[in-house]
């Protein structure tokens, strides 16, 4: 007997989230639209996440779970999007939750509107608080146009703001050893193989919950800083031999700049000397880019690194005050 194709593969990276997965699976299960496929990827967790994925496995026959070693956020998309078997995609986080309209919602945008990538709105939960996302400005982008305003620092890479067509993962490649800023990487190649991508205006469909100990929210380290440098680096080699390329050269240099203060905000100032002066260098290339806010928001401090570190390090102590560096 052949088995019929579910309209959407959710794949859900599952590492050490023990607090959070059981309302993620619950989301899923739960929703409005069920033709769907779950392929929950443990990603080696060595908490009791395993035992609670394997009693939902167990009570729901849509939910296929592939337990691997650990190899980072990346490669375990990586492996769910292999096993994947619907025309659609849906990433999620195992420490995220969704509201229960959110695939019938999406998947009837997409369809209607036979988009390639369909963006939605959704909402920052904090300990205390929430916040919704910043809606786009636009309802259709060219795929050129998106990489522009995502590369100037507005936007959204992460994954599970948007669901896509299976069929843009041709000719797509996951870096193993990246294991934060992966979803720029991830979504620039997605995004170029996109012929239209429309934005819906939704009320917001999922909560992204702020954890302290997450990879993008925890304390910065070498290995951390090295991504940081690398994913600006990755997404200019895949740029690299695309046509667009020559056009596109301002904006993968805002993507740099944007990666060097991304340091100086994480209050990470080993090497910032030289980086500020390539900076400094850059904007004199292309002025303009002084006036992206991601870019303007450390001018100061990077001019001030580029010429002398130690008034650099007391203008990083007043930002710290004013809570700009963290």
């Amino acid at each position: 007997m052949i088995l019929s194709m579910a309209a959407i593969s959710i794949i859900i990276p599952v590492y050490n989230v023990i607090d959070y997965i059981e309302r993620c699976l619950e989301s899923v299960i739960n929703q409005t639209f069920s033709d769907i496929e779950i392929i929950i990827v443990n990603d080696g967790s060595t908490d009791q996440s395993l035992s609670v994925i394997n009693r939902f496995a167990k009570a729901d026959k849509r939910i296929r779970v592939i337990t691997k070693e650990n190899e980072g956020l990346a490669m375990a998309r990586y492996t769910g999007v292999q096993s994947a078997t619907s025309p659609y995609i849906y990433h999620l986080d195992g420490d995220d939750y969704i509201e229960s309209s959110l695939l019938e919602e999406v998947y009837s945008e997409i369809i209607n509107k036979e988009a390639d990538i369909l963006l939605f709105n959704f909402q920052y939960d904090y300990s205390n608080y929430s916040k919704p996302s910043v809606k786009y400005p636009h309802n259709e982008y060219s795929n050129i146009d998106l990489l522009k305003y995502l590369w100037r620092g507005k936007g959204y890479y992460a994954v599970w703001a948007y669901i896509h067509k299976r069929s843009l993962y041709d000719n797509v490649s996951f870096y193993k050893g990246l294991s934060f800023a992966e979803d720029a990487y991830l979504t620039t190649q997605l995004v170029y193989n996109a012929k239209k991508i429309c934005y819906y205006d939704s009320k917001p469909l999922l909560h992204y919950i702020i954890r302290d100990s997450s990879i993008s929210n925890g304390v910065i380290v070498k290995s951390k800083v090295d991504d940081i440098l690398l994913y600006p680096e990755l997404i200019r080699q895949f740029m690299q031999t695309k046509p667009e390329y020559s056009i596109l050269e301002e904006d993968l240099v805002c993507l740099k700049l944007i990666a060097y203060n991304t340091l100086l905000q994480r209050n990470w100032f080993v090497g910032a000397k030289e980086r500020s002066k390539e900076s400094v260098l850059l904007i004199k290339k292309y002025p303009s880019l002084s006036n992206v806010p991601s870019v303007k928001a450390f001018k100061k401090l990077f001019i001030l690194f580029a010429k002398n570190r130690t008034l650099a390090l007391l203008f990083a102590k007043y930002y710290k005050y004013k809570g700009k560096i963290y």
